[in-house]
């Protein structure tokens, strides 16, 4: 959607743009114990975090009509901070209680890691609907149809050309808030683990 958003993009490059974030997760997470290694856990976690943000940033700090190209910077980005972070947490998770415990340890995490994502996940649908409803009340001309035709580029020949433009435009400004709330969140999360005292390995 948010590709699409920036012009006549197809599904298949709209899927495409996420080929660098699945590239980029993997070379993430071979290059994490690497880092562990060098400046601890604690830091890695930093370090990862801190990727993420700068990706939140950079992808909010895109203009409507930038190249396709943009995007896949920003998902590059992302993947690597995603690979970092994951399996940083993970090893985190497992070190710090006993042996016979790390079976659980690992479960509730899994649990703990999905219950967040479901609910950030709906945070940001919400807010993304907000946005859709207050375009659609400012110009009865727009309706959430339409907003779901936009992101087609089959259906777009179908959708009168003088409201391609604000449907493209309100598109952008709901990936543009989303884009927002994820680097507030991500760098509220940076500071929690600021204040965690953990102390562990070369930290």
């Amino acid at each position: 959607m948010g590709t699409r958003s920036h012009g006549r993009a197809t599904a298949l490059v709209g899927g495409m743009v996420l080929i660098p974030s699945a590239i980029m997760l993997v070379i993430g997470t071979r290059n994490v114990n690497h880092l562990i290694q060098k400046v601890g856990e604690k830091k890695t976690i930093y370090i990862g975090f801190s990727i993420m943000v700068l990706g939140a940033i950079f992808l909010f700090s895109l203009p409507e009509h930038a190249s396709i190209v943009m995007l896949f910077v920003a998902t590059a980005i992302l993947g690597t901070a995603f690979g970092i972070v994951n399996i940083t947490l993970q090893v985190a998770v497992q070190e710090s209680v006993a042996k016979h415990l790390i079976g659980a340890a690992t479960a509730v995490n899994a649990l703990l890691r999905t219950m967040g994502t479901t609910l950030v996940l709906s945070g940001l649908s919400i807010a993304l609907n907000r946005t859709f409803t207050e375009a659609t009340a400012h110009n009865p001309k727009l309706t959430t149809t339409l907003l779901n035709q936009i992101s087609d580029a089959k259906a777009l020949k179908n959708i009168p050309v003088n409201l391609i433009a604000p449907l493209r435009h309100t598109l952008f400004n709901g990936m543009h808030l989303l884009a927002l709330i994820s680097g507030l969140l991500l760098f509220i999360a940076l500071f929690v683990n600021w204040l965690d005292p953990w102390k562990k390995g070369l930290e």
